[in-house]
């Protein structure tokens, strides 16, 4: 009987560690896909031009 009891222990923590291994391996092989708010975060910011001549805007000139 106590046996039964720690192969069934046993059995339960090795199926969480299993899936918590799973779940972290998905998450930095697919992240970017399924998290797309945090890539936005780690984009640069844009670049402003230095040259008003190539801002585009009208009236720099």
């Amino acid at each position: 009987m106590l046996s039964d009891s720690f192969l069934s222990d046993a059995g339960w923590l090795f199926f969480a560690a299993w899936s918590a291994v799973v779940a972290a391996v998905s998450l930095a092989a697919f992240g970017r896909d399924l998290l797309p708010s945090r890539l936005r975060l780690e984009q640069p910011p844009e670049v402003q031009p230095t040259d008003p001549a190539q801002s585009g805007q009208p009236g720099t000139r």
